[in-house]
C-alpha cells in the first residue's frame, strides 16, 4: 500500500495539484495559479526554494510553504528570505494544516 499524501489535503476539503519533480512542478504551475503552493526542499537537482523563488516572481500573491524531513535552520532561514514559512515533516506535524488554514486566509486579505 503505497500513502498517497495528497490525500491528506483533499480530506482536509482541498483541491490538489500534485507533481513529483521540479519540471513536473513548474509545468503544473504553467496551467494552474494555486493560492498556495507547498514544496518539499528536495526536487531532483533543484529544491523547493528555487520552486519558491520563481512561482513568487510570476505571481506573487501565491503563498508558499516549504517542507523538510528535519530542522534546518538555514534552510529556514532561505525560506523566510523567500517570504515563505517552513514546516518539518509536516505530515506527522499537528500543525501543518492549521498553517495551511493560516497562510489561505493571509492570501484571501
Amino acid at each position: 500500500h503505497v500513502f498517497d499524501e495528497t490525500q491528506v489535503y483533499v480530506d482536509a476539503g482541498y483541491a490538489v495539484v500534485s507533481a513529483s519533480s521540479f519540471q513536473a512542478a513548474r509545468k503544473a504551475l504553467d496551467c494552474v495559479e494555486p493560492d498556495l503552493l507547498i514544496a518539499d526542499v528536495r526536487l531532483d537537482d533543484f529544491n523547493g526554494l528555487h520552486l519558491a523563488i520563481l512561482s513568487r516572481l510570476e505571481r506573487p500573491r501565491t503563498r508558499v510553504i516549504i517542507t523538510h524531513a528535519c530542522p534546518d535552520s538555514m534552510l529556514e532561514h532561505e525560506a523566510n528570505r523567500c517570504e515563505a514559512a517552513f514546516v518539518v515533516n509536516p505530515l506527522a506535524n499537528p500543525e501543518f494544516l492549521p498553517s495551511v488554514r493560516s497562510a489561505l486566509a493571509r492570501n484571501i486579505q
